[in-house]
């Protein structure tokens, strides 16, 4: 999987390359920056992103590294400053880390849109996608009524620090705030699907007794469940999951005789990358933004609604 995602991602750049040499006159370049180039959950993005570069005319390249560092972000972000670029789409790592190097390329003429996670305190040109905070809040709210308010549950993040990560937390948490549910553990995957796998395994054969579990992300969801066993024996005692997003692959744990996530949140990848394309060319055609910060629609799916959600999916 990773190898193809990757292949195709370098494939995806270099025809977009190609079609900029091509051109007789100038067309407008955008970067597309994700997260990391191994986690297939931005695979709706960069291809919806392509969607709208080729309906507007423009060429959008994919640029980025296999990991989740801010440190590799960073770099990636001055190649593409280098470059000249006309604009960038960036889901940022981390926000505080990735705010100066946001600044520099807005300097250098280059307008910066973010999205999923914001840099509020950045000159970037807006910020399109969750709002995070109610992401978590609905969440939370969902898990209190499902654990009938009560009871012990760990949290899983992926990276520490990074805005949308802190904001689902804390939503979760104003939800669950006066009830007898009590956060045991809060865990760090650094963005990786094996040491999320692995942190839950470890995590629930080491605590039996849990009572439930939120994962704030799709990175265990991706591998079959039989990775997990840990998870079947918690389903089997009564455990509550809920979990945040809702790509293809993540039904697997949904769509089967013997459910083992009660509900999820997804986000709209697709849109995100459509539009972010959509909003730098209406800025670098001379047009504005309606707003500085919009946000794309959630997508609530759980047992009752499961067949409605899944047609609309694709593998």
């Amino acid at each position: 999987m990773r190898k193809s995602v990757l292949l195709a991602l370098s494939t995806f750049g270099c025809l977009a390359l190609a079609a900029t040499a091509a051109s007789a006159e100038k067309r407008l370049r955008i970067a597309i920056v994700p997260v990391n180039l191994n986690n297939v959950i931005f695979m709706d993005a960069l291809e919806n992103a392509d969607r709208a570069g080729r309906e507007l005319g423009v060429d959008v390249l994919v640029s980025g590294s296999p990991n989740a560092d801010a440190g590799e972000q960073i770099r990636t972000m001055e190649r593409l400053i280098e470059r000249k670029f006309d604009g960038i789409l960036l889901f940022p790592v981390d926000s505080a880390a990735l705010r100066d190097v946001v600044n520099r390329a807005v300097d250098n003429g280059i307008v910066v849109g973010v999205l999923n996670s914001d840099i509020p305190d950045s000159r970037r040109a807006f910020y399109y996608g969750t709002n995070n905070y109610e992401l978590g809040k609905r969440c939370g709210e969902k898990m209190r009524e499902i654990m009938g308010g009560k009871g012990t549950i760990a949290i899983q993040i992926g990276i520490a620090g990074m805005a949308a990560m802190d904001e689902r937390v804390q939503g979760f948490r104003d939800a669950i705030a006066g009830s007898d549910m009590v956060e045991v553990a809060l865990q760090e995957n650094n963005d990786n699907s094996d040491l999320s796998s692995k942190l839950i395994n470890d995590y629930l054969a080491e605590n039996p007794d849990l009572d439930g579990y939120f994962i704030t992300g799709g990175w265990p969801f991706f591998g079959p469940p039989e990775n997990m066993p840990e998870l079947f024996k918690f389903r089997q005692r009564g455990g509550k999951l809920g979990i945040i997003d809702n790509f293809y692959p993540m039904f697997r744990y949904m769509d089967r005789p013997d459910p083992l996530v009660d509900f999820m949140i997804g986000q709209d990848f697709a849109d995100m990358g459509y539009s972010g394309v959509k909003m730098i060319v209406d800025i670098l055609r001379g047009g504005k933004v309606e707003r500085e910060i919009s946000y794309s629609p959630l997508e609530y799916c759980d047992h009752d609604n499961l067949r409605e959600v899944l047609a609309g999916k694709k593998p």
